[in-house]
């Protein structure tokens, strides 16, 4: 009995307690603030799109010809009369296939480098998904410390 005793505690692995438990029995708390907070990364970068974009597809809305002819022309057919040479062909296509989707109504790709090149580039699920965790930690922390000080006082 003793041998079984000494191994039991040889191999029993130490229970963690999770500090956060007092404030997020079930853990409601956490994977709302997770999930809003990815969201809003998500949300973020669309807007960083969108904006990078604008005066593109202002000219495109504002275009004589069909918006969608008119991206078309400028950013696909270099023998259109709108064709825009300046840009190196892979941003073009780039540009082409954002400006279609706004003019369409459907979503914009959020892994835009070109777009995305002052804030840094495209984040990846991975840095999305730490930042995410971060903000649930900070909010776990946040309410343990208010527990503790309302009752200090």
């Amino acid at each position: 009995m003793e041998q079984l005793k000494q191994w039991q505690s040889e191999n029993q692995t130490p229970l963690e307690v999770d500090p956060y438990y007092s404030v997020d029995p079930d853990g409601s708390i956490a994977t709302k603030t997770y999930f809003e907070s990815y969201l809003g990364q998500l949300q973020e970068t669309e807007h960083t799109i969108k904006d990078y974009y604008s005066d593109a597809y202002n000219e495109a809305v504002s275009a004589p010809i069909n918006s969608l002819a008119f991206i078309s022309g400028k950013y696909l057919c270099d023998w259109s009369n709108y064709f825009d040479p300046s840009m190196p062909a892979k941003e073009r296509q780039w540009t082409h296939h954002q400006l279609r989707a706004m003019l369409t109504d459907t979503h914009v790709a959020l892994n835009d480098p070109y777009a995305l090149a002052a804030s840094g580039g495209p984040k990846t699920v991975e840095q999305m998904d730490k930042i995410a965790r971060q903000a649930v930690k900070d909010k776990l922390d946040s309410l343990i410390k208010e527990c503790q000080a309302s009752t200090v006082n």
